[in-house]
């Protein structure tokens, strides 16, 4: 039997079923509106900036400052253990405030890529701070 729009959708058949055609029509229909929302999805996804990289590095709620804080909170830092942690503190000691946050690639075992993975979450005014 055709789909005929102005009918009603029970009476295409004497038992009330829906024929075939009517739900190959709602299928279809499902279909092209499912497409739609997910290419919407991942358009305003696309839009906003959502990707892996940026679910996978958390934003920092403070920063931590590499002039004053002690070396249990920089350990919070991407990438710094304890040991690092406490390198920082030593280098900080031997040769004075941080300047810039590059001026944290001459402290042994830091490179430029751990650089950049802390640069959001570093400060570097020389106030102290209230753990101290």
């Amino acid at each position: 039997m055709v789909y005929r729009p102005w009918k009603n959708e029970t009476d295409t058949s004497g038992s009330g079923e829906i024929s075939t055609m009517l739900l190959s029509y709602r299928i279809g229909i499902f279909r092209y509106m499912t497409a739609s929302v997910f290419a919407a999805a991942v358009l305003f996804c696309g839009l906003i900036g959502f990707s892996m990289t940026t679910m996978e590095s958390p934003v920092p709620q403070d920063r931590i400052n590499l002039n004053t804080d002690p070396a249990a909170s920089l350990v919070r830092l991407q990438g710094v253990g304890p040991v690092l942690a406490a390198a920082i503190v030593d280098y900080r000691r031997e040769h004075g405030a941080f300047v810039r946050v590059e001026d944290l690639d001459a402290v042994p075992r830091i490179g430029p890529a751990t650089v950049d993975k802390m640069r959001d979450w570093i400060s570097l005014s020389n106030m102290q701070s209230a753990a101290e």
